[in-house]
């Protein structure tokens, strides 16, 4: 059965401009039934809008995670959080990454608020390596409100992506089944 035998949740990364991924959610609606319609497409959600890390690189800048933590947080109504992410394996699907700071910050969102696993995936990536952040000492926050997260407390590590041509195929066949339709 493979991961979908383990997820209990599926979302989507938010986009650079602020509130939740509409354009992603139209698209995968299709692929969430096959997760048994388990599809939180506003669970993490973009507070404000984040710069676009294109035209931070363009302007000699380097995103981090930074970006991130001050832009994103959960949305889940209290009421729906038991059966949403406590205890649950949750995939994440962003469109592209480079450096993989959205889905890092995810994860670690989720993981705090009570996820049991976090399963990031990409459609596309434009580095063979992600960067993958830990906190120092025992660091809890409200993964629901804004937070802001000093340097200091964050240490990185550079781990490579894992990519699968057969994944790629089948992500490109399904769109082309969702055209004909």
């Amino acid at each position: 059965m493979g991961i979908y035998s383990e997820i209990d949740t599926f979302t989507i990364a938010p986009g650079h401009a602020g509130g939740y991924n509409s354009l992603m959610e139209k698209s995968f609606h299709r692929l969430a039934r096959l997760f048994r319609d388990t599809f939180a497409p506003s669970l993490l959600y973009r507070h404000k809008a984040a710069r676009k890390s294109a035209y931070m690189r363009y302007a000699g800048e380097s995103p981090t995670l930074q970006d991130q933590i001050t832009t994103m947080c959960l949305n889940c109504e209290p009421k729906d959080r038991a059966k949403t992410i406590i205890d649950k394996t949750i995939l994440v699907v962003d469109d592209f990454i480079t450096q993989g700071f959205t889905t890092e910050w995810a994860r670690h969102l989720l993981l705090n608020a009570g996820a049991k696993q976090v399963i990031t995936v990409a459609i596309g990536a434009f580095h063979d390596a992600i960067e993958v952040q830990s906190f120092t000492g025992d660091m809890k926050w409200d993964s629901f409100r804004p937070v802001n997260i000093e340097d200091k407390y964050i240490r990185s590590r550079d781990v490579p992506a894992i990519k699968n041509q057969r994944v790629i195929e089948t992500i490109v066949k399904s769109y082309e089944e969702l055209t004909n339709m």
